[in-house]
């Protein structure tokens, strides 16, 4: 079975990285902070680049401190234009 390309996955929902923060009790990190963290290192993980992110899904309470748009503009993806609240 081969593996598909790259190209083949495009239009469709992939995964490709994984990214955590340190476990620890009373950080003083904002949840913006943290997800945002996570998410870089997710990027990371995947061997890509911010602008690479064709889609953002922040669940409730990722953007404590803050709004989809803070996130975008914070994570590097200013084009980004948030839709509704899962």
């Amino acid at each position: 079975m081969r593996m598909p390309a790259l190209t083949d996955l495009r239009d469709q929902t992939c995964i490709v990285g994984i990214g955590e923060t340190d476990y620890t009790r009373g950080t003083p990190k904002s949840a913006l902070e943290l997800a945002l963290e996570a998410s870089l290192g997710a990027i990371g993980d995947a061997g890509l680049q911010p602008g690479d992110v064709d889609a953002v899904i922040l669940p409730n309470g990722a953007g404590s401190g803050g709004t989809a748009g803070d996130f975008c503009a914070n994570l590097g993806l200013p084009k980004f234009r948030p839709q509704l609240p899962l």
